[in-house]
């Protein structure tokens, strides 16, 4: 493999993100996609809703134990606050947000 073909991500996304076009604009609402792996990390939403222009997508994955207290703060900005289960397309996601907020584990 040439090393110019070879991209560096620092998360395991099919390079098939890159292909997608993405029609961002820096006048959009800020799109962040958040992938919280306890209650603890769902306490950051209010953190991250004091900024006005966050859409926040919270992805549970299968952590059905943390849905009561995402549809909480769902319910506190039901505008902002996206709340998604288990989702097998990643690098849309990915692809479709301006960040990205997880704590790197082995199962993120």
């Amino acid at each position: 493999i040439r090393e110019s073909a070879i991209r560096v991500l620092g998360y395991p996304v099919s390079p098939r993100c890159f292909d997608e076009k993405n029609d961002m604009a820096l006048h959009d609402d800020f799109r962040l996609l958040f992938l919280p792996q306890t209650a603890r990390d769902l306490h950051l939403v209010p953190l991250f809703l004091r900024f006005a222009r966050v859409q926040l997508t919270v992805v549970l994955g299968r952590n059905d134990g943390l849905r009561p207290l995402a549809l909480k703060y769902q319910q506190r900005a039901p505008h902002r606050v996206r709340v998604e289960g288990w989702r097998d397309d990643l690098p849309h996601l990915l692809a479709s947000h301006h960040a990205l907020a997880t704590k790197a584990r082995g199962a993120s």
